[in-house]
């Protein structure tokens, strides 16, 4: 057997296993329909600069499938806007005609060469080690247990919010309505990425879109992976020390592992089941009063595909950065530079001012970085046309402080600052520290990778000395630390590609040994806090379990009543806040008025819906409901036990309420807009 063979073989192997994973975690059926949906969104980029095959150029053909996804997704929001709606017709015929005039154009402008082509199977192993590390915590999310599905902590969080809108953009209006707040119209939120999954539940008869999002996070991952090990190969020309990097980056080297270890005195089986170490820093052992926020690429993989996405985008313009100007790379990595802020605001910002610098600085081929500002007016005018933006409500949530704390004044954070910055990312930030150092050739110049690094570091001094401590300055860090991860990568490539042809110092090797070793607490300690859910069946604070009765109640409204029907069940607080979340949206996909997890819901909203399931407010219910919008009421004894009894008769007495079904003391109740008799 040849090389070639050989490594055809490897290649043929690790795809068949990642389908095994992507199926065993997902669906046989929901793989299929998330391959054929994201298929379908790539074609673009593959008619704009040229087919590749995926099995022996996976990089090459995941740079395509950003640019492809990217084109696709621009075109579908101009068409929803331009119709105020996206049924499957329109998609298909919006996506067909993007792909056709992609090919054109670019027939006809002739397509960029010099893609480069990846022989070795690394990038694959790549891909089967992200898989296999997300199958494990994947496979036990979002499943049915007789009836009752668990959910576990930022599943149900996290989870509950993306089945929801998803299901909300299905109903195919643009700009979609708030599942959570339908009296106030649209969304406030970065919803681009669930029309995704909502495309697909628009071509095929979804019967579990959970396993559908499952799917689709997998496959998004595989692209994420294939991108993320391209540029660390770029930038060290060897494939080992990229496999390397990549798969560290993703598992997620911290420190804050052993700062679990240390909290629970060395028990680890106990630390890894009860403490969520991205609450955690090193330092606070070491005398630090406050520390940063950040994350991991393991999270980001496991439930945030939208900033996921906008990472593969990201990671996708990186890789075409540095070539020679053309009219087709231009248009693909001017699409996915419109996108990115769509698709997650506080990483796509950021992520499009490091890129535009990086232009900026490119004095080594033909092209202006003034292209690389076209598409910011674009992006400007979909945020505020789609509601994605708004003022009232990004106010709120910039004065929106946490409990208030006492934290240390501003030099003494920012002193502690560098060694949390080590802490919070360990060997791949010393390595990427380190990696500009060292005397050996690089595929792409140094500052392509280090003006986002600093970009990052300077965001983060930013919000530190400017935002209060809240939900604004923790999500901003959150997105900060997603950046910084994803140019420490090929940077720790470089440098762990120097430690192999042994071009840097003994000091800088055993630091790198001392902290690798530290890290691998924490992946051991994340993959198995999100995996020990998977069979609990209680509701002690880890899980969500639905009663049968309820769940039998969900299925029933999704499939009798009308997909833009509003209605109102007990305003249940979320679930990371001590309730049992907003179960309507989420599992029969159908509008509520009001509710807590509302981006437009005023205080005075939700007071009118606590008073409903209330007997001491007084008033007919029915007449909050129309004040409300709504068209049916959700009674359940999960929700309101206290008071069922009391409710249930007086909504009986109300003669614009009707019962139209009920099991086991679960109800949903039509207002009738005037007094017809029952």
């Amino acid at each position: 057997m040849t090389v070639l063979q050989r490594r055809d073989a490897y290649r043929i192997i690790c795809l068949v296993a990642w389908l095994a994973a992507t199926v065993w975690s997902s669906g046989t059926t929901a793989a299929a329909q998330g391959l054929t949906v994201l298929g379908a969104l790539s074609l673009p980029g593959f008619a704009l600069l040229g087919w590749t095959n995926p099995l022996t150029q996976p990089i090459a053909s995941a740079t395509r499938a950003a640019a492809g996804i990217g084109l696709s997704l621009l075109a579908l929001v101009a068409t929803g806007l331009a119709y105020g709606k996206l049924t499957p017709i329109q998609s298909l015929t919006t996506l067909a005609v993007v792909t056709i005039g992609c090919f054109t154009g670019a027939v006809l402008t002739k397509r960029p060469s010099g893609i480069t082509s990846y022989e070795t199977a690394m990038p694959w192993l790549a891909i089967l080690g992200s898989a296999t590390i997300l199958a494990i915590p994947l496979t036990g999310a979002a499943t049915f247990s007789a009836d009752s599905p668990s959910y576990r902590p930022f599943f149900n969080a996290d989870f509950f919010k993306h089945l929801a809108l998803s299901q909300s953009l299905a109903i195919g209006e643009l700009p979609p309505i708030d599942p959570f707040g339908a009296r106030n119209g649209p969304l406030h939120y970065y919803w681009l990425q669930y029309v995704v999954p909502a495309t697909a539940m628009q071509w095929f008869a979804v019967n579990d879109p959970a396993a559908l999002l499952k799917a689709i996070g997998i496959i998004q991952t595989a692209l994420f992976t294939a991108l993320l090990f391209g540029l660390a190969e770029r930038t060290c020309a060897h494939p080992l020390p990229a496999l390397i990097a990549t798969l560290i980056g993703i598992a997620g080297l911290s420190l804050d592992g052993v700062e679990a270890l240390l909290e629970r005195s060395g028990a680890w089986l106990e630390a890894a089941t009860e403490v969520n170490q991205e609450a955690l820093d090193f330092t606070t052992s070491l005398g630090a009063k406050t520390h940063i926020a950040a994350t991991t690429l393991f999270r980001l993989c496991l439930y945030i595909p939208q900033h996921q996405l906008c990472a593969i985008l990201f990671l996708a313009c990186l890789l075409l950065a540095n070539r020679p100007f053309s009219t087709a790379t231009w248009l693909a990595r001017a699409a996915m530079l419109t996108i990115m802020p769509l698709l997650s605001l506080l990483l796509g910002a950021p992520a499009v001012a490091a890129l535009v610098i990086v232009a900026a600085v490119d004095r080594q081929h033909r092209r202006s970085w003034l292209f690389e500002l076209t598409p910011i007016p674009v992006t400007i005018a979909i945020l505020v046309l789609t509601g994605m933006v708004d003022v009232r409500h990004a106010q709120n949530l910039v004065t929106d402080t946490i409990v208030p704390i006492s934290e240390p004044d501003l030099p003494i954070r920012l002193a502690w600052f560098i060694p949390q910055l080590f802490s919070n990312f360990g060997v791949i930030f010393f390595a990427a520290c380190c990696a500009p150092f060292i005397r050996r050739p690089a595929a792409i110049p140094m500052s392509t990778l280090l003006i986002p690094l600093g970009c990052a570091v300077t965001g983060y001094i930013l919000v530190e000395s400017l935002l209060p401590f809240g939900r604004m300055r923790i999500d901003s860090e959150l997105k900060l630390s997603l950046l910084m991860n994803l140019v420490s990568v090929p940077l720790a490539a470089h440098w762990l590609a120097g430690v192999q042809t042994a071009m840097i110092p003994r000091w800088q090797a055993w630091i790198g040994v001392t902290l690798l070793a530290m890290g691998i607490a924490s992946p051991l300690h994340d993959v198995w806090w999100h995996s020990r859910y998977a069979g609990a069946a209680d509701t002690s604070g880890t899980t969500v379990t639905i009663p049968s009765a309820d769940m039998q109640a969900q299925r029933w409204i999704r499939a009798n009543i009308s997909v833009d029907a509003v209605l109102q069940q007990y305003p249940e607080p979320a679930f990371l806040t001590g309730g049992r979340d907003t179960w309507i949206p989420i599992f029969s996909g159908r509008r509520l008025a009001a509710s807590m997890r509302g981006t437009n819901t005023e205080r005075n909203e939700l007071e009118i819906a606590q008073a409903l399931y209330s007997t001491d407010a007084g008033g007919s219910a029915a007449d909050k409901a129309i004040q409300l919008g709504a068209d049916y009421l959700y009674l359940s004894p999960s929700l309101t036990p206290k008071e069922f009894a009391k409710i249930r008769a007086a909504w009986q007495s109300d003669p614009k309420l009707r019962c139209i079904y009920e099991v086991e003391n679960v109800s949903v109740w039509q207002v009738l807009a005037n007094n017809t008799q029952r």
